[in-house]
């Protein structure tokens, strides 16, 4: 398992309106640099180049709302699963930077324009 460095991680609490709840945030920055991303291009990505990765979700994880941007290709806005609430994933990728609003009821939704996009080189989308 390849460990990635992060620039920066961090957590913070802010009290809500809620009694005695706490909502949490946890953030991670990181250049992503000595990890390679064997994605279709536009978004693959040789370990010996960077790519801004920022990532926010709030904590606990189960019905979190989770964004991330990678460099100025990608934006994501999904909210993860919660079985007690019974509400599924959902999320919404977009090629370039404007972060999505809306999410689909369940599943992923991509949206936006790649100047390119074609198989990683290595074929392991044809699987």
């Amino acid at each position: 398992m390849r460990r990635v460095a992060a620039r920066s991680i961090s957590a913070s609490r802010s009290p809500i309106a809620r009694a005695a709840t706490i909502a949490q945030t946890l953030t991670i920055d990181s250049p992503l640099s000595g990890t390679a991303l064997a994605l279709p291009a536009p978004l693959d990505k040789p370990a010996a180049s960077s790519l801004p990765l920022h990532l926010e979700m709030s904590l606990p994880t189960a019905g979190s709302n989770l964004q991330l941007e990678l460099g100025q290709l990608l934006r994501g806005h999904m909210r993860l699963p919660d079985d007690a609430a019974g509400r599924p994933f959902a999320g919404t990728l977009a090629f370039g930077t404007l972060m999505p609003q809306v999410l689909p009821d369940h599943g992923m939704r991509i949206r936006g324009h790649a100047a390119r996009m074609e198989d990683p080189p290595d074929g392991s989308s044809a699987r």
